[in-house]
């Protein structure tokens, strides 16, 4: 018989069945999307305000890149894609492309999914990440 898990490791552990399935890029080969699909507690903005926050979410992601991997992080071809789906007031879909892992250099897909979700949480607060609440997702903590 197992022993017992408490529901925090049983959602943690749920967390990593729960990301997006990666998806080729419609940009360019060598890249893959996801699609994050979030609930908020904060309104998010609407057009064009929140299309001008996906993109300031979507160049701190490239800064973050470059500090971490210096001049191959800063080259174009490395950078991420982000793209913004506002469904309503509290829930949108944050669509991240990022080159494969065997294009890219180091781990870049984590640094831009992560630093992107994280923008997202700072300016709307994520109440949940593909349907599972946010203090599960030890990422944005």
């Amino acid at each position: 018989m197992s022993t017992p898990i408490s529901i925090d490791e049983y959602m943690s552990a749920l967390t990593g069945y729960a990301y997006p399935v990666p998806e080729p890029s419609d940009d360019a080969p060598g890249r893959f999307r996801r699609k994050w699909v979030l609930r908020l507690r904060d309104a998010a903005d609407e057009e064009p305000v929140f299309a001008r926050v996906i993109n300031e979410l979507r160049e701190g992601a490239c800064k973050s890149i470059s500090e971490a991997y210096g001049e191959p992080g800063s080259r174009p071809e490395n950078m991420p894609s982000v793209h913004g789906v506002r469904v309503d007031a509290n829930h949108i879909v944050v669509e991240i492309d990022c080159p494969r892992a065997d294009v890219a250099v180091g781990d870049m897909a984590a640094i831009a999914t992560w630093s992107v979700l994280r923008g997202v949480d700072k300016r709307w607060c994520i109440e949940d990440v593909e349907g599972i609440p946010k203090r599960y997702w030890f990422a944005l903590h």
